[in-house]
C-alpha cells in the first residue's frame, strides 16, 4: 500500500461518484486518478528525477493540488508541502535543504520564480498549474493524455512519502521525514477512532501545506470514498457556513479559533432555519489547545459534538482524540488512537504514575523515519522506537491525555509552530539591535502570539514599528511579533542565558 492505493480503491469502489468539489469544479475518484496517472506518467517518462526525487510544492488549496500530491506518490517520488505563509527567503531555503528537483507553483506566487531561477541550485523544472508563463512549464502540457492505466512505481510503504517542514529549535526548519506506512497508518487509526463512512462529506478549509489537514482532511476522506469540499479560503465566514449548509457537509475539521468564531458569530436568519435542516455530525479540532467555554458554546448552538484531538507532525500527526461515542472530556485531547501507544516518563525516562506530569512520547507505525539530512535531531528525539514529543503532559486513570505545556520554547499561533530562535535570529541582524528575545503572549483570538524584547545597540534609538516592519521583510506573517518592547537589557542568568520566565511577568 502506498498513497496512490487509497485512491486508486476509492476509484474502483466509487467510480462516477462526484466526490470532489472546488471552485465550481466537480470531479469524480475515477477522473481524479486518471488526471493523477496522467501527471504521474509524465513524471516517469521524462521528468528525468532520481529515484524518491523531491517534488516541492507552493499552491493554495484547489484540486490541482490533489492531482499533484497523488501524481507523485504513483511515481514513487517525495512531495514537499511548502507553507504558503513564507516569504522568499524562508522558500528559498525549503527548497535548498530538500534539494527539491521540481517545484510546483500556481501564478499566485509567480513573483519567487526569478529568485528560485538565481538562487536555488537543485531545481530542474518549475511548473505552472493554472497558467501559461513564458520561460516555465505548463501543467497541462505535460499531461500523458495516452494514459489510461494506474501508475505503479516502486510501492514500498517505507518508501518516504512526503517531507513536512516544521519550524525547528535552533532557528531553521527542519524536514519531517514520513513514509507510506506513516500516513496510511494514522489514516487507518483515524477512520476507527472517528467511524468514518463513505456517505460523508468533509470540509477542507485549513491550509493544504499542513501535515494536519493532509492526513484528517484530504488522506482520510479518499481513503473512506466520501465526498470532499476543497475551500481556497476560510474568508469569509459566511462562505463556510453557506458550505456547510448547502454542501451537506457531515464533517468539519478545524483549529480552535475557527471554532471560537463559529461559537460566537451571529447568523442570518436563513442560516438559522437553514441550519435545521443541515446533516453536520461531528466537529474535530486539532492543532492547538481547545478553550472550554468555547467548546461548550460551540456544542450548545450547533448541537453536535466537538472532539479535540492532539498531535504533532513527527507522528503523521494524530496522537490521541476524544472518543465518539465514550465520554468528551472537555480540556483533554483524548483517548490515543488505536495502534498508538502513549506514556508520560520524568527527566531520566522513567513511566509516571496516572496523574503525574511529565514529557509525552509516543511510539506506534505512524511515527516519523526522522529529520532530513539531520542525524543529531534525528537521535534526539527517536529513542528505542519512542518519540519524544517536548510536550508536558499527564495520563488519567482512563488513559485521556492532559496536555499540560510545551517544555520547548514553542509558540502556537492560529495552529502554526513558531519557534522564538528563528524570530531572534532575524531580530539580531537588525543593525540597531544588541539584544534580542521572544515569548509567546496569550491572545483571545490567536491562541498565542510572539512578543519581542529588544535591546537597541548603545547610543541607538529604535521604535516598535521599526522593529516589526523589518520583520515582515524577513518572516512570514504569523511570525512576526505582535508586540515589540524596548529594554535596556533582559534578564540573564550567570552564563549569559536568557530569563524568559521573567520576561512572561512582564506580559
Amino acid at each position: 500500500m502506498n498513497l496512490a492505493s487509497i485512491l486508486e480503491e476509492s476509484a474502483r469502489s466509487h467510480p462516477l461518484k462526484h466526490s470532489i468539489v472546488s471552485d465550481k469544479i466537480r470531479l469524480s475518484y475515477r477522473r481524479l486518478n486518471l488526471l493523477s496517472n496522467q501527471l504521474a506518467s509524465y513524471f516517469v517518462k521524462k521528468a528525468h528525477l532520481k529515484e524518491q526525487g523531491k517534488i516541492a510544492i507552493l499552491h493554495e488549496n484547489s484540486i490541482n493540488y490533489l492531482i499533484v500530491l497523488f501524481a507523485i506518490a504513483k511515481a514513487g517520488m517525495v512531495s514537499v508541502p511548502i507553507n504558503t505563509f513564507l516569504k522568499r527567503e524562508e522558500i528559498i531555503y525549503i527548497l535548498d535543504d530538500c534539494q527539491a528537483e521540481v517545484l510546483i507553483i500556481s501564478s499566485n506566487y509567480k513573483d519567487i520564480l526569478e529568485e528560485v531561477k538565481k538562487r536555488n541550485t537543485t531545481i530542474k523544472q518549475i511548473i505552472i498549474t493554472d497558467k501559461k508563463i513564458e520561460g516555465y512549464l505548463f501543467l497541462d502540457d505535460l499531461m500523458d493524455r495516452d494514459c489510461s492505466h494506474n501508475i505503479n512505481e516502486i510501492r514500498d510503504e517505507n518508501n518516504i512519502a512526503l517531507i513536512s517542514y516544521t519550524s525547528s529549535t535552533t532557528g531553521s526548519p527542519k524536514g519531517v521525514m514520513l513514509t507510506h506506512k506513516n500516513i496510511i497508518s494514522n489514516v487507518n487509526s483515524c477512520l476507527k477512532a472517528i467511524e468514518i463512512r463513505s456517505k460523508d462529506c468533509f470540509l477542507l478549509l485549513l491550509p493544504m501545506f499542513h501535515s494536519f489537514t493532509l492526513t484528517v482532511s484530504l488522506f482520510l476522506p479518499v481513503a473512506s470514498g466520501s465526498r470532499l469540499i476543497i475551500l481556497s479560503s476560510i474568508k469569509p465566514v459566511k462562505r463556510i457556513i453557506k458550505s456547510i449548509i448547502f454542501g451537506r457537509v457531515t464533517i468539519l475539521i478545524g483549529i480552535p479559533q475557527v471554532f471560537r468564531i463559529f461559537a460566537h458569530i451571529r447568523l442570518p436568519k436563513i442560516y438559522s432555519i437553514l441550519s435545521f435542516l443541515n446533516p453536520l455530525r461531528l466537529a474535530v479540532s486539532g492543532a492547538d489547545a481547545l478553550d472550554k467555554d468555547d467548546a461548550v458554546e460551540f456544542m450548545k448552538k450547533y448541537r453536535i459534538k466537538l472532539l479535540e484531538g492532539y498531535g504533532l507532525t513527527e507522528a503523521s500527526p494524530v496522537v490521541s482524540i476524544n472518543p465518539i461515542n465514550g465520554e468528551n472530556r472537555l480540556g483533554s485531547v483524548g483517548l490515543p488512537l488505536p495502534g498508538v501507544e502513549v506514556k508520560v516518563v520524568d527527566e531520566e525516562e522513567n513511566e509516571l504514575s496516572p496523574g503525574q506530569i511529565g514529557e509525552l512520547i509516543v511510539k506506534g507505525p505512524n511515527v516519523m523515519m526522522g529529520y532530513y539530512r539531520r542525524e543529531y535531531e534525528t537521535k534526539e528525539a527517536l529513542r528505542g522506537n519512542w518519540l519524544f514529543t517536548g510536550d508536558m503532559a499527564k495520563i488519567d486513570k482512563d488513559g485521556y491525555i492532559w496536555i499540560a505545556g510545551r517544555k520547548k520554547d514553542m509558540i502556537i499561533s492560529h495552529g502554526m509552530n513558531i519557534y522564538p530562535k528563528e524570530i531572534e535570529e532575524i531580530l539580531i541582524k537588525h543593525p540597531k539591535v544588541k539584544d534580542a528575545a521572544v515569548i509567546g503572549k496569550p491572545d483571545k483570538f490567536r491562541g498565542e502570539v510572539p512578543l519581542a524584547f529588544i535591546v537597541p545597540e548603545e547610543g541607538e534609538s529604535i521604535s516598535p514599528k521599526e522593529i516589526i516592519e523589518f520583520c515582515k521583510e524577513h518572516l512570514a506573517n504569523y511570525k512576526v511579533p505582535h508586540t515589540v518592547k524596548i529594554k535596556d537589557k533582559l534578564p540573564k542568568t550567570p552564563t549569559g542565558k536568557v530569563l524568559k520566565r521573567i520576561l512572561k511577568e512582564l506580559i
